[in-house]
């Protein structure tokens, strides 16, 4: 089911108006610009290689590792765009695309903390310009 725009607000709280001083700390002050969100996710993407790994794993398994998880996300994603994108999600068995929770390309948004991690520096800005352009209300 799709929600209505007055569902998605946050709940009152009860004796307290919107404009209270307890609700100023919870609002944007303005938004971050892509290139400062890619680059913070490039600069944490960077630091992830020196961290430790897990007892009983070598470096050489852990890359193994990595390269199976990045190719289980492309394959993943790549899926999701070829089949379903713009709609929120993919259903597995047909394949087919479905806008489950208001037609936000959900699936597209949830990627795009993880294609900057992987330094898909293209995908992650192409990403980015389509929610920009396409989910101004969101």
């Amino acid at each position: 089911a799709v929600l209505s725009p007055s569902s998605r607000a946050p709940p009152r709280l009860s004796g307290r108006s919107p404009n209270s001083n307890m609700m100023q700390p919870m609002r944007r002050q303005g938004r971050a610009s892509p290139l400062l969100c890619l680059s913070a996710a490039i600069l944490a993407a960077a630091l992830l290689p020196g961290a430790a790994v897990a007892d009983g794993v070598t470096p050489s398994e852990a890359r193994l590792l990595r390269d199976e998880v990045k190719d289980m996300f492309y394959h993943a994603f790549d899926g999701y765009m070829q089949h379903a994108f713009p709609l929120d999600e993919l259903r597995p068995l047909s394949c087919q695309g479905e806008d489950s929770l208001g037609g936000y390309a959900l699936t597209l948004i949830d990627s795009l903390d993880t294609l900057a991690l992987l330094g898909d520096k293209e995908r992650f800005a192409a990403g980015v310009e389509w929610v920009e352009q396409n989910c101004l209300s969101f």
